[in-house]
């Protein structure tokens, strides 16, 4: 079986190491790319916490992967030249990791033996997220990541590692990475009715920070008191799958695990239920995440086993969604590529949005690549400006810019996060109540039944609940509200509440007509009574007639009695003949 260890914890006398990774490279790399003894020992001797190595069964070193931290002002070099940096890296140009100080990394050879790549790549990706994240836990501030791609497969890792690419350098492709501490927010609005009550769970500190100044928010920023109807429940911790790339056919493909807190938000009047992810001081590419989330591809663990998230929560909590979710990314910097960071997973795999893709030296089109000044009008219409930051907002999207975020805990930033957080909320609240409107509304029109006034009466009562999700004006201070309005147009709710209206109009006609029809019903019986009634007069008055005539002329009582039936005959049957002929009209 297959192992992780580091180059830090091995007692291996150091070239009989080096000679073991020398090994690796002959069974991977072209003599003129493999690494020379005297090189690689001096890095070695420079670092010896570079080496992220695979073992197996016997203990034996398989596989490699090699970073180490080099000086910021060759790191500067690496990024502006136009030539690509390998072996030829010296001793003098890395750095041993210090406490407090800022890093830049080096990524410089992956290798494992072709006899040893089954689950190698995901492994050593796995081991080099943890050595990161180990990094940073202990204080040793990691900033950026560079690496150089020589062939497909290996620029194929280093997209699935979130590296970006940059430029072409001669025959290898240069990459970047940011590790920023940034807070990824993930939004799913839903309705269903949760099981009561919620199992309560262990939270972290953070999670239990971000509700409190959730409601101190809500307390102090909204209008109308619409926070006094909003509920938060958290469900804990737990860890979320995300796939790089669910399009590639690569046996390389992997699943990122990551830690990410759950926030279950309800609206006390109705059965709308919002579901926050929030992923703390996280440095994966958004373009990854968005792709997974436009697919439904985010998967979760329990304690069962592992399932798609949306099918978790329809599972356990009787959720279903309405509409697509949304992300807010909460970044300390503006991206190095800010329309592709943006909009890079807003219009992934399409031609006629992307534009011209970039082409590499090998002929391969890289759609992921998008040229900036496609989307540059876009970016500029998208922009709002506040005091303390940058906000761009897309359909999908919401990039935040918070510059005081730089090397700040998650709960020194949270209070300038959390009023972005609150007004994503509230629209995805809003966006869900009109979704679900709408849905209602189509339901009412295309439904087999006759609809009726109780029909739409019904309707009016399921609206009147969420009514207060629908308000605009929903913040005291017109800075914040002006902001709420910006991202709202991005969410196209004004669009999506006007086809509403329009088609609860046609509801309304199609009652109107209901009630007009049945008016005219109405009206023809009435008519038939009343013609029933004065024939019934009729036939009494001439009744009484010939009673009189009677007591005048003298007639065999026979002879009366038959005149009588032949006149209540024919003045009955009068109005009998008025109503059937009226039928028969209308019959044809």
């Amino acid at each position: 079986m297959k192992k992780i260890i580091y180059s830090r914890n091995i007692s291996i006398p150091d070239e009989e190491f080096v000679k073991n990774i020398l090994e690796i490279d002959k069974s991977v790399y072209p003599s003129n790319m493999q690494g020379t003894m005297c090189s690689v020992l001096g890095r070695y001797h420079a670092n010896k916490d570079e080496y992220i190595l695979l073992t197996n069964d016997a203990d034996e070193i398989v596989g490699y992967l090699c970073c180490f931290p080099v000086k910021e002002s060759f790191y500067n070099e690496i990024i502006k030249s136009n030539h690509a940096f390998d072996d030829n890296i010296t001793s003098d140009k890395i750095v041993e990791y210090t406490r407090g100080q800022p890093h830049y990394l080096f990524l410089i050879s992956i290798a494992v033996k072709p006899d040893s790549r089954d689950g190698a790549a995901k492994m050593l990706a796995q081991a080099f997220e943890n050595f990161i994240k180990d990094k940073r836990k202990n204080g040793y501030n990691i900033i950026q990541a560079v690496s150089y791609a020589m062939t497909n497969k290996g620029a194929a890792f280093l997209e699935k590692s979130s590296f970006s690419f940059k430029k072409n350098c001669g025959r290898a492709c240069l990459y970047v990475r940011n590790f920023d501490d940034n807070d990824v927010y993930v939004f799913f609005s839903m309705t269903g009715n949760l099981p009561k009550p919620i199992p309560t769970c262990q939270i972290s500190k953070e999670l239990e920070m971000l509700s409190k100044e959730m409601d101190k928010t809500g307390e102090y920023e909204c209008a109308g008191g619409i926070y006094s109807v909003i509920k938060r429940e958290s469900i804990g911790t737990h860890t979320i799958g995300i796939c790089p790339d669910i399009y590639s056919d690569s046996e390389d493909n992997f699943v990122t695990y990551i830690a990410a807190d759950i926030l279950l938000v309800t609206h006390i009047h109705s059965p709308f239920v919002l579901i926050i992810l929030l992923f703390r001081d996280v440095c994966f590419d958004i373009t990854m995440l968005l792709d997974n989330l436009s697919t439904e591809q985010l998967r979760i663990r329990h304690e069962n086993g592992e399932e798609f998230l949306l099918d978790y929560f329809s599972r356990k909590y009787n959720c279903r969604t309405t509409g697509a979710a949304k992300t807010l990314l909460c970044t300390a910097q503006k991206p190095q590529d800010e329309i592709l960071s943006i909009f890079g997973g807003e219009f992934y795999n399409s031609s006629t949005l992307a534009g011209s893709a970039i082409t590499d030296k090998d002929g391969n089109e890289r759609t992921y690549k998008i040229r900036p000044e496609v989307f540059q009008q876009e970016c500029d219409e998208n922009i709002a400006l506040y005091n303390w930051y940058d906000c761009y907002a897309s359909e999908r999207a919401i990039i935040y810019v918070l510059p005081s975020r730089r090397g700040s805990s998650f709960i020194d930033s949270l209070q300038y996060e959390t009023a972005m957080v609150y007004i994503i909320e509230l629209l995805m609240f809003r966006s869900g109540a009109i979704k679900n409107a709408n849905k209602q509304v189509v339901t009412c029109l295309s439904g087999t039944q006759t609809l009726t006034l109780k029909n739409i009466e019904e309707l009016y009562n399921s609206l009147g609940k969420t009514l207060e999700l629908w308000e605009k004006q929903s913040f005291k201070y017109a800075a914040v509200q002006k902001l709420y309005n910006n991202i709202a147009k991005r969410f196209e709710l004004d669009t999506e509440e006007k086809d509403f209206y329009r088609k609860l109009e046609q509801v309304e006609h199609v009652v109107e007509l209901r009630r007009s029809q049945k008016n005219e019903k109405d009206s023809a019986a009435i008519n038939k009574i009343l013609i029933s009634l004065a024939g019934t007069q009729v036939v009494l008055i001439v009744t009484q007639i010939i009673l009189a005539l009677i007591e005048i002329i003298e007639l065999p009582v026979w002879m009366w009695s038959v005149l009588l039936t032949l006149c209540i005959l024919v003045m009955g049957g009068i109005p009998l003949f008025i109503i059937m002929r009226g039928k028969r009209k209308k019959h044809e």
